[in-house]
């Protein structure tokens, strides 16, 4: 992995919040946060459906798993900017329980 690809999880928070201020209607990501908590709370329970589902299929589809894990970490994203609370928090709250 190049060491470039590893910081575009911050890009992508940086480029939902930059949806987010331009309140442009066209926007999948400014129609979920507009939508309220109701569809983005859907929206992560179908992509976590589809990720376990993928994960089970024999044999497993490389393809098909990363693709919906990456829709599960956008959605993820998402419903965090809607409640205040950055990649930088999550991970924070990782770091403090792997201390304890």
């Amino acid at each position: 992995m190049k060491e470039n690809k590893r910081s575009f999880i911050y890009d992508l928070e940086n480029i939902i919040n930059q949806r987010i201020a331009e309140s442009d209607e066209s926007s999948y990501t400014f129609q979920l946060i507009s939508s309220g908590s109701g569809l983005m709370a859907k929206k992560l329970v179908e992509e976590s459906a589809e990720l376990a589902v993928a994960s089970l299929e024999q044999p497993i589809k490389r393809e098909e798993l990363l693709w919906e894990a990456a829709d599960l970490m956008y959605h993820l994203l998402v419903l965090m900017r809607a409640n205040d609370i950055s990649f930088d928090d999550l991970s924070n709250e990782l770091e403090s329980r792997h201390h304890k």
